[in-house]
C-alpha cells in the first residue's frame, strides 16, 4: 500500500509523516492531544489507513474533502469516537457498512460525490445531526436487487437527522405501519450552550427545543401517506410532542394513551379509516386543534367537552348525524369545520360558543336554523351552502361582526330585514335560491365586494341596489335560469357602470332592463 501524503495538518499544525511515525513510537503519545485530521485537498485518490489506526478516543474530525478518493476502507469504524466526518468534493460510488458503526458521528459531509446509495447501516447513527448529501445519483437509478428499499432508508435517516436539529420528525410516503422505535428511544442529544469548534453547524439562535439539560426533544411528529392501522400504545412516550399528523393511513381506533400526551396541542387525524372512538377514550386536556376530516364517524365523542382549549375543531366529510350538545363546553373554540356530514338540525346550546368566527356546515341537511345562533356575535363567517333552509332567523342581525355569509344551494324565499344590520359584510352569497326580489335595505351594504344572486328568480332591482353596485367587484345576477347578461358583462371603472347591449337579451331579461338603465342613471 501507498504511504499517505508526506504532511498532515493536526489543529493547523502541519507535520511530517516520519515525525508522526516516531510520536507514536513515544510512551504516552496521547499528550498530542490530536482531535483533528485533515489531509486535503492534495489529489489524492485513497484514504490512508494507517490514520484510522490513531488513538480513536482522540480522534473527532476528519476532512480528506477536494481529493480525488473513490471508497472509504473498513477501517474507518476504528475511529469510535468520531464526530465530523467530511468527504466532499471526491469521487465516491459508495460508503461501507462498517460506516454504520460510527455511533457517536454527528456531522456527515459528503456532497459532490458519486454516491448511488447510502448503506442502510447508517440508520443506526443515532447521534447524526447533520447530513449534507447533495450533488450526487442518491435516488437516479433503477431499483433492482437489493436497492429496492434504499431510498426509503435515506428518507427515513435524513427523517431522522433532521429531527435531532430542530426537534421536527417528518416520515411521510415510507410504507410505515407503525410509529418506528427510533422515534420512541429518542437519544439524548446534547446541545453545545455555544457553537463549538467540532460541532459549528449548532445554530443556538435557531429554536432548537432543548430541556433544562441541554438535550433536544421532538415537538412535532408528522407520518403522513403510510400504512398505520393503529396508533401505538408507546405513544404517551412522546412526553414532550405538541404536534402530530398521521393523515392519509388507514388507521381505525385512535388508542387511550392519547389522554397521557402532557403537551400535546394539534393532533390531525384526517383521511382515516375511523369509526368510532374506543369506549372511555379521552383527548389529552391541553388539545387546540383537532382535526378529524374524511374518515367514517359517526357520533362525535362526548369527551369532547372537557377540551377546554380547543380552538380549532374540523370533523368535516363523515358520517355525522347530530352534533352533541356537550360540544357547548368548549367555549374557547374559534373555528368549526362541520361540512358534508348528514346533520338535520343545530343544537341551541351552540350559541354558548361566543368566541366562534368561523363555522361551516354546508352540504348538510339543515331544515331550519335555531334562532339562539344570533349568539355567536363574534362570527365573521358563516357557511351555510348547499341545506334544505327556506327560512332564515331575523337573529342573523345580532353578528355584527359578521363578513362572509354563504347561503347558497337552499330553497330562501326572501331575505330578513335585519340582515341589514351587518354594515360589515363583505361578501354576500345567496345564489341558487327561490327569491323572487330584493328588499331595499340590501343597499345598505356600502362595504360589500362580492354579491352572488344567480339563479334565483328576481325580476327587478331596487334603486338602492344599482346604487351600490359601483364599489362591488364581483357581481353575479340571474333571472330564472336565464343568467342575465347584462350585469356579468359590466365593466366597473371609477365608480360609474358601464352599459351592455341588450339587444340580444331574451324577452325575461327585457323585463328587467328598462329598471335598470333608469335606475342606473
Amino acid at each position: 500500500m501507498r504511504d499517505p501524503p508526506m504532511q498532515v495538518s493536526l489543529w493547523g499544525l502541519k507535520f511530517t509523516l516520519e515525525h508522526l511515525r516516531k510520536q507514536w513510537n513515544v510512551k504516552y503519545t496521547y499528550k498530542l492531544d490530536m482531535k483533528e485530521l485533515s489531509f486535503g485537498p492534495s489529489k489524492l485518490d485513497y484514504f490512508p489507513v494507517p490514520w484510522c489506526n490513531l488513538p480513536a478516543k482522540y480522534m473527532l474530525s476528519v476532512d480528506c474533502s477536494g481529493n480525488l478518493i473513490k471508497e472509504i476502507p473498513d477501517e474507518i469504524s476504528r475511529l469510535t469516537e468520531l464526530q465530523v466526518f467530511n468527504a466532499s468534493n471526491n469521487k465516491l460510488v459508495t460508503l461501507p457498512p462498517s460506516f454504520g458503526k460510527l455511533y457517536k458521528l454527528q456531522d456527515l459531509i459528503l456532497n459532490n460525490n458519486r454516491l448511488l446509495f447510502l448503506p442502510t447501516e447508517m440508520t443506526s447513527l443515532r447521534e447524526l445531526r447533520t447530513m449534507d448529501v447533495e450533488d450526487n445519483y442518491i435516488g437516479d437509478v433503477p431499483h433492482c436487487g437489493k436497492m429496492v428499499e434504499v431510498p426509503g432508508k435515506i428518507q427515513y435517516l435524513l427523517a431522522m437527522v433532521e429531527g435531532r436539529q430542530t426537534g421536527v420528525v417528518t416520515m411521510t410516503s415510507l410504507e410505515l405501519t407503525a410509529i418506528p422505535d427510533d422515534v420512541f428511544e429518542w437519544p439524548g442529544k446534547k446541545i453545545s450552550a455555544s457553537p463549538s469548534r467540532h460541532n459549528k453547524l449548532v445554530d443556538t439562535g435557531s429554536g432548537v427545543p432543548i430541556d433544562a439539560a441541554g438535550f433536544t426533544k421532538i415537538v412535532e411528529l408528522c407520518l403522513n401517506d403510510n400504512l398505520m392501522y393503529e396508533l401505538d400504545g408507546k405513544v404517551s412516550l412522546l412526553e414532550d410532542l405538541r404536534i402530530m399528523t398521521i393523515r392519509r393511513n388507514h388507521i381505525v381506533h385512535p388508542c387511550h394513551e392519547l389522554e397521557k400526551m402532557p403537551v400535546l396541542e394539534e393532533l390531525d387525524l384526517s383521511e382515516n379509516d375511523i369509526r368510532e372512538f374506543p369506549e372511555g377514550m379521552k383527548f389529552p386536556p391541553t388539545l387546540k386543534v383537532l382535526k378529524l376530516s374524511f374518515n367514517k364517524i359517526r357520533v362525535l365523542p362526548k369527551v369532547l367537552m372537557y377540551l377546554e382549549h380547543l380552538e380549532i375543531l374540523h370533523a368535516d366529510s363523515n358520517s355525522l348525524h347530530m352534533i352533541p350538545e356537550e360540544l357547548s363546553a368548549c367555549t374557547a373554540l374559534k373555528e368549526m369545520i362541520l361540512a358534508k356530514n348528514f346533520f338535520e338540525e343545530l343544537p341551541r346550546a351552540l350559541a354558548a360558543l361566543h368566541n366562534m368566527r368561523t363555522l361551516d356546515i354546508s352540504c348538510n341537511q339543515l331544515i331550519t336554523i335555531p334562532s339562539q345562533i344570533g349568539g355567536m356575535s363574534s362570527m365573521t363567517r358563516l357557511n351555510l351552502h348547499e341545506n334544505q333552509l327556506i327560512f332564515f332567523p331575523p337573529s342573523i342581525g345580532w353578528m355584527v361582526n359578521l363578513q362572509e355569509l354563504t347561503m347558497a344551494n337552499n330553497g330562501i324565499h326572501v331575505l330578513p330585514r335585519s340582515v341589514c344590520k351587518l354594515y360589515d359584510l363583505l361578501s354576500l352569497d345567496f345564489s341558487y335560491n327561490a327569491m323572487t326580489k330584493l328588499l331595499p335595505y340590501i343597499g345598505n351594504f356600502t362595504r360589500m365586494k362580492e354579491l352572488r344572486l344567480s339563479f334565483n328568480e328576481i325580476v327587478e332591482l331596487p334603486v338602492q341596489v344599482t346604487q351600490c353596485l359601483a364599489p362591488l367587484i364581483f357581481i353575479i345576477l340571474s333571472i330564472h335560469v336565464f343568467i342575465l347578461q347584462l350585469l356579468t358583462e359590466m365593466s366597473i371603472a371609477g365608480g360609474k357602470i358601464a352599459q351592455p347591449d341588450y339587444t340580444q337579451a331574451g324577452s325575461q331579461s327585457n323585463r328587467v332592463c328598462p329598471s335598470i338603465n333608469r335606475e342606473a342613471k
